[in-house]
């Protein structure tokens, strides 16, 4: 997926960009993303 915005912007409150692309990924993989999405 892509939005325009770089991993490397995100703010600095949030972990390293590597860490949260990382999680994107599992997160992608395993389904945890498609079950936040359906809750929300």
């Amino acid at each position: 997926m892509r939005t325009g915005a770089r991993w490397a912007d995100l703010p600095e409150r949030y972990p390293p960009y590597q860490t949260c692309h990382r999680r994107f990924q599992q997160w992608s993989k395993d389904g945890t993303l498609e079950r936040i999405l359906y809750a929300l």
